[in-house]
C-alpha cells in the first residue's frame, strides 16, 4: 500500500509541474515532466512533447495563452512486483 500511494503522489505531482511549469513559460523545467518520445494529445495539437513546447512559446510570443488548472486527478499505479 505504501509504494502504491507513493507512486499516486509522483504521477499527482508530474501533473501539478506540467500545468504550473507551462503556464509559468519555465520551458526547461517544463521538458522534465516528458519522456523523450513522450507525445501530447489534445484538441488543438497532436504530436512529440519537443514540438507542442516550441508551437505553445510560438503562440506565447504572439499573446496566444491558456491557463491549465487541474483540480482533480486520477491515478492508476501498476505494481511493480509480479502477483
Amino acid at each position: 500500500m505504501h509504494d502504491d500511494l507513493m507512486d499516486r503522489l509522483a504521477i499527482r505531482e508530474l501533473i501539478e509541474n506540467w500545468a504550473i511549469w507551462r503556464d509559468a513559460g519555465d520551458w526547461e523545467r517544463f521538458r522534465t515532466v516528458w519522456h523523450d518520445d513522450g507525445v501530447m494529445m489534445a484538441t488543438w495539437f497532436q504530436g512529440p512533447a519537443e514540438e507542442f513546447i516550441r508551437v505553445t512559446r510560438e503562440g506565447w510570443a504572439r499573446g496566444i495563452f491558456w491557463a491549465a488548472a487541474p483540480s482533480s486527478c486520477a491515478a492508476h499505479a501498476r505494481s511493480r512486483k509480479r502477483r
